[in-house]
Order: C-alpha cells, then sequence, then structure tokens
C-alpha cells in the first residue's frame, strides 16, 4: 500500500466505523419498539448504512487495505445513549430529536471528508463518498420531517 493508498484507507475506514455504528445502532432500535412507523424508519436508515459500509469495504479491499470495524466514540456513543433512553421510556420526541442529531453529526461527518480530505482520496472516491453523503441527508430530512410532524402534533 503506498502513502496515498494508506490516506484514501484511513478516509474510508473513518466513514466505514461511522456507518457500521450507525447500522449497528438503528438495528438494535428496530428491534426495541414496537412503533410501525418508526420500524420501517430504523430498518430504512440501518439498510443505507449497510449499503454504504459494503461500497466502502469495497474500495478499501481495492486499496489492498483491510475494513477497520472498530466502533465510533464520542458525539456519536452519545447520541446512542440518548437514542437508546428515549426507546426505553417510550419517549418518541426524544428518540426523533436524537435520531435527528445522529442523523446530521453522520451527514457532517462525509461533509467533512469531501471538504477536508478530498486530496487524499481519488476522485472515484470522491465520487462515492459524495453519492453516500446524499444518500445520508436524504436519510436526515426522513428523520427531520417525522420529528416536525410530531412536534406539531402536539
Amino acid at each position: 500500500m503506498h502513502f496515498s493508498d494508506k490516506q484514501s484507507h484511513a478516509v474510508l475506514n473513518q466513514l466505514l466505523r461511522i456507518n457500521n455504528e450507525r447500522g449497528s445502532g438503528y438495528g438494535r432500535a428496530c428491534l426495541q419498539t414496537d412503533v410501525s412507523i418508526l420500524q420501517v424508519l430504523f430498518e430504512r436508515l440501518r439498510e443505507t448504512s449497510e449499503i454504504c459500509s459494503e461500497e466502502l469495504c469495497y474500495e478499501i479491499y481495492k486499496l489492498g487495505g483491510t475494513p477497520s470495524p472498530g466502533k465510533q466514540k464520542g458525539q456519536f456513543e452519545i447520541a446512542w445513549k440518548e437514542i437508546s433512553n428515549a426507546l426505553i421510556t417510550n419517549d418518541h420526541k426524544a428518540l426523533l430529536e436524537s435520531c435527528y442529531l445522529e442523523e446530521f453529526m453522520t451527514y457532517k461527518s462525509y461533509e467533512y471528508a469531501l471538504r477536508y480530505f478530498e486530496n487524499h482520496i481519488t476522485s472515484q472516491q470522491a465520487s462515492l463518498v459524495a453519492r453516500q453523503y446524499q444518500l445520508l441527508k436524504e436519510d436526515h430530512s426522513k428523520v427531520k420531517n417525522l420529528r416536525d410532524v410530531l412536534l406539531n402534533a402536539a
């Protein structure tokens, strides 16, 4: 693996870890709720991350690297704790607010990668990251819309 490949590998692995944590978290959330609209939403969000993870793994393997399954720490961990607590207490407003925050941090991580690490990834990888960024931004909008509907109904 060349030096530039190592840089690409690091950027792609960071996005992979975010998607793995996101997919795992929404998978758990789907099992912890009996509200069908939330189950559908969580499953959709999990599927997006699964697709993104598969594509990122493929790119990492093409570089001759190994995908790193490590978990994301920091703000993402806090958001998942809040989501879990909201599920336990059946606080749907807090749940959707926490999901909104999780989705915001996820797509902002992609935005950051595109902005500050564009010189570390190939144009093909940048295209992949940009496409995934759009998918995640759409997921963020779905969460925002559901959250706003719930808040306006109260």
